[in-house]
């Protein structure tokens, strides 16, 4: 049974990759006929998405079909049911351009989707036949969302669309942001608290108002399929949605319901949907959270109502959820949210109320019944408490614990090792984790409640996280050139768990500390920079620096020319880093930084009269002793790195200056590739074994210069650029 499951999923995953590779046969920004049927709609905050399925795509050769494409447009024009055709230009998704950051392919073929374009103007080829019901949950959710924003402010209007629709376009990236870091952002996903809230409580009262089961479960079955759909399908709502539906035939037929068979049947209908949503974080986070609820918390809450009763199942069901999830957040986020079990304990208690509240508030406005703001009042309270808790735990020292991503094999030694401890809890043999030996019988077990039955349980796995995800800072030697669009920034780590970084800022991509950077340096457990250089002040040199200091991620000291130019640029990365408490360190020429086998030296060439920042960059040498295997061949042992700034001609020619016989197995190329800068003569001198070229693609600067290019062909050097293959790292 198990391998034919197995099977099926295969061939319906090659099937799926199948279509995916089909859309690659038309060319990136080709213009194509783009015709499909509706059958899902969503709205964004300045936008609507159109869900296709029976696709078809005319290029100028060839004509493919496939599903999962998503159009996007300005106007909200058509229903549900509706085909529809687009002229507009085909465009592939983008994939991660440096380790760490978001690769928008791999997240939308997890949620099945294999194209989504943008487009001025669709025309209706076909009405066909409109869904009544999906067309009327469009416009329900359309209602809500606009009477949240019309009653609440910003900030609670985006929350409350976020926790009871689904819907997270409102929300400030900020807030998201907030949420996450204090462990918290489960609540704004549509999942099981839904289900307990809307189906449970609705298939109670039907049956305390007389109904039969049989029309009980029907009800509340389609009310609750409904919102699950309403609010989006995601991956927990489906999970939810299935698991409520196996409860509800459970209760008609009058069998015992067993949850994990119920999360094992979403989970294999869920696959069978998409198959790509076993590489969706969502997916893992929401199944593994039921697995630590019920496999691990449920055998240990304690079966009295008092309220420390109570307090307790919520801790121990807190705990159990982090046990199975916490490995996830290292795993796709990188850190780990050290305090979100404090948190949890006033956030999930009060989740109810803001959904109850906020339900019977939107409905009521419906209706327009005068008034009605006050049903939601007690939102707007909670959600600024929640807000309150979130800021409280950030101040905590460690509220965030930077992991890095550990390696797929940490991952299913520490799963492994949890699922021995879960049979273990459900097996009679392995009962010395609950009760000793026939001390305490089934019966009085389940009346009883020790804590420390609980705690020695949690040992082994917590002792297992702090092993495979505690990490010291990474000890390999590295350095990453990243693909920061038209800027520079550079990632040295110098073998001796000293980090440091060299510029950071780009004019072509916007918040490069949040999506770049700062990814990053958590992907690779970085905690904090010990130097961050500034070869100059320009914006496309400092903008992500500005952004990571903002965020509070520790950078102990930035260091800068002597002769760099004291101008406004300066003067504003200077108040950041006051703000952020970071030193601000000048350096002199031919200073030197030195770690253990390394050695950093720093050139200021012009003078503190020049005002021109291109022109005072400061220069950097790396230079560590090469180990014996690969310093054969090698006359003086000493690997080499000469990052250059954004100097021109006449700067390298005083650099030569100040080094005669200045050599470099690897070159960043000055000014990103500048027409006046790599003059001939420095190329020679150095003579790079590789060149590193930092540019946006198609930037207006026309960097790297085509003379520059061939003066660099001409020295025998290998010439890399960031804009053809993203990240270069070098190890």
């Amino acid at each position: 049974m198990l391998l034919a499951l197995f099977c099926l999923y295969v061939l319906l995953s090659l099937h799926q990759q199948t279509g995916y590779k089909a859309v690659k046969q038309i060319p990136n920004q080709e213009q194509v006929i783009v015709t499909g049927r509706i059958y899902k709609k969503e709205l964004k905050k300045d936008d609507t998405l159109y869900y296709l399925n029976h696709v078809s795509i005319q290029g100028l050769q060839n004509t493919i079909k496939t599903r999962g494409v998503i159009v996007r447009i300005d106007d909200d024009t058509c229903r549900v049911g509706n085909q529809i055709q687009v002229k507009t230009q085909m465009r592939h998704f983008n994939q991660a351009r440096n380790t760490g950051s978001f690769d928008e392919q791999a997240y939308y073929h997890s949620l099945g989707v294999s194209l989504l374009l943008y487009a001025d103007s669709i025309q209706v080829v076909e009405k066909g036949k409109p869904c009544p019901v999906r067309n009327g949950l469009f416009w329900l959710r359309k209602q809500l969302r606009q009477i949240y924003s019309d009653t609440l402010n910003e900030k609670d209007a985006g929350i409350l669309s976020s926790m009871i629709l689904g819907d997270k376009s409102l929300m400030e990236d900020e807030l998201k942001q907030l949420y996450s870091q204090a462990g918290i952002s489960h609540i704004l996903a549509v999942s099981g608290l839904h289900v307990s809230i809307i189906g449970m409580s609705l298939f109670q009262f039907l049956r305390k108002r007389g109904l039969k089961y049989g029309a009980s479960c029907m009800i509340s079955g389609l009310v609750l399929m409904g919102f699950c759909i309403m609010s989006g399908m995601s991956v927990s709502a489906l999970r939810a949605g299935v698991m409520f539906l196996v409860f509800l035939g459970a209760a008609f037929l009058g069998r015992k319901y067993q949850s994990v068979r119920a999360l094992v049947l979403a989970a294999l209908i869920s696959l069978y949907i998409n198959p790509g949503y076993i590489n969706n974080a969502g997916f893992w986070f929401s199944y593994l959270a039921v697995v630590g609820a019920v496999c691990i918390g449920q055998p240990f809450v304690p079966k009295g109502k008092s309220w420390h009763h109570k307090l307790v199942g919520t801790v121990v069901l807190s705990s159990s959820i982090m046990v199975t999830t916490l490995p996830l957040n290292a795993y796709y986020f990188y850190e780990i949210p050290l305090y979100s079990i404090l948190a949890n304990l006033v956030v999930i208690p009060l989740a109810g109320m803001v959904m109850g509240f906020g339900l019977l508030g939107g409905f009521l406005g419906l209706t327009g019944i005068p008034g009605m703001w006050i049903f939601l009042f007690p939102c707007h309270v909670i959600l600024r408490l929640y807000e309150g808790i979130c800021h409280g735990v950030s101040m905590l020292p460690s509220n965030v614990w930077i992991a890095g991503k550990p390696p797929i094999w940490s991952l299913c030694v520490y799963y492994g090792i949890l699922l021995g401890l879960i049979l273990v809890i459900h097996k009679d043999v392995g009962k010395l984790f609950l009760r000793k030996k026939g001390v305490l019988k089934k019966q009085e077990e389940e009346k009883t409640f020790k804590i420390d039955r609980y705690l020695r349980f949690l040992i082994l796995p917590t002792l297992c996280m702090v092993l495979l995800f505690a990490q010291p800072d990474g000890r390999q030697f590295q350095v990453s050139f990243l693909d920061v669009g038209q800027g520079d920034g550079i990632y040295i780590c110098g073998g001796d768990g000293r980090n440091y970084f060299v510029d950071g800022g780009s004019v072509s991509k916007a918040q490069l500390g949040r999506y770049s950077i700062l990814p990053f340096l958590k992907y690779h457990g970085v905690r904090k920079i010990d130097g961050w250089f500034i070869s100059h002040a320009d914006t496309d040199h400092i903008s992500g620096l500005l952004e990571v200091l903002e965020s509070g991620y520790p950078v102990k000291t930035i260091l800068v020319s002597q002769n760099a130019p004291q101008d406004e640029n300066l003067e504003q990365l200077k108040e950041a880093a006051k703000k952020a408490g970071t030193q601000v360190q000048v350096v002199k020429n031919k200073s030197y930084v030195l770690g253990d086998g390394y050695q950093i030296t720093c050139y200021t060439p012009g003078t503190v009269e020049n005002k021109n920042r291109n022109e005072t960059s400061l220069v950097l040498l790396f230079e560590k002793e090469n180990d014996q295997e690969h310093a054969k061949g090698s006359e003086d042992h000493i690997f080499r790195i000469l990052l250059t700034g954004d100097i021109g001609q006449e700067q390298e020619k005083w650099l030569l200056g100040q080094e005669p016989e200045l050599t470099a197995d690897i070159l960043k190329a000055a000014h990103h590739g500048s027409k006046y800068s790599n003059g001939e003569l420095f190329l020679q001198t150095v003579s790079p074994e590789v060149i590193v070229i930092s540019a946006g693609e198609n930037n207006q600067y026309g960097h790297p210069h085509e003379e520059t290019l061939k003066r660099m062909k001409q020295t025998g050097s290998k010439v890399l650029q960031t804009m053809e293959m993203g990240e270069i790292c070098i190890r």
